[in-house]
């Protein structure tokens, strides 16, 4: 923060650097925090951090300097938003069973290629995440393309949000391997849950918020490559059917 705030600053942030005037307190959950030579503080200063904060000769704080120990977790994980993890998880979980109570076939082949085609799904991923936007709005800009595009876009986003389904339940089905016997809807439910837990904890609560975007782009494009994948083989089946 290098210009001058007149208020109260407030939020989590993985590293944090006053450098300028805030006119209130100053009230952080940081992973490290540091105060250069330049920062003025006029109220309390109270940070949540596993570290002490770096605190030069010439910064200012008018009130009180409070330091409370962080509880370990990753700094998205506080009291005031972990309910909406829980609600993001139980949602998907919901969704995704639903799917797999209604087409467990489908679910289960789009599962298995994210599986035995990891890099092939990651590939096509993330090719058509960044193809279809650009289609659709190519689309767009016609009066005859505009339906299209709309229905390309809501497809797509449903796309990406199911991509966490995917490749939980694939995630869950490779742990479970050994402990659920395979063929069952509720196996496939089980192993649901317990993949979508798994890649909840590695994308919110781990130390190292760096780690956890990194496994929400591979969980979009693996999810959304092997949607593709199974769409271009259900097509290319389709084709093959009448000539037999």
């Amino acid at each position: 923060l290098d210009g001058s705030i007149g208020r109260n600053v407030q939020g989590t942030i993985s590293n944090l650097a006053i450098a300028g005037p805030v006119g209130g307190n100053v009230d952080v959950e940081v992973g490290r925090l540091s105060l250069k030579d330049t920062a003025v503080i006029s109220g309390n200063l109270t940070y949540t951090s596993d570290s002490s904060a770096e605190i030069t000769q010439g910064s200012r704080v008018g009130g009180e300097t409070t330091r409370k120990e962080s509880s370990g977790m990753k700094a998205g994980w506080t009291q005031a938003n972990w309910w909406w993890y829980l609600l993001l998880l139980v949602w998907a979980f919901v969704l995704g069973a639903v799917l797999v109570l209604v087409s467990p076939s489908t679910m289960e082949g789009v599962a298995r290629t994210v599986r035995d085609r990891p890099w092939g799904s990651l590939a096509f991923g993330a090719l058509a995440a960044f193809a279809i936007p650009f289609t659709v709005m190519i689309l767009g800009v016609t009066i005859v393309g505009l339906p299209l595009a709309a229905l390309l876009l809501v497809g797509y986003v449903l796309a990406i949000y199911l991509a966490q389904v995917f490749v939980g339940l694939a995630l869950g089905q490779w742990i479970m391997r050994t402990a659920l016997p395979s063929g069952s809807r509720w196996t496939l439910v089980a192993a649901l849950a317990v993949g979508l837990i798994v890649l909840t904890i590695l994308t919110t609560a781990l130390p190292v918020p760096v780690i956890g975007t990194l496994v929400q782009l591979i969980t979009i494009f693996s999810g959304l490559g092997a949607l593709v994948l199974n769409i271009r083989r259900l097509g290319v089946t389709a084709r093959q059917t009448p000539a037999q």
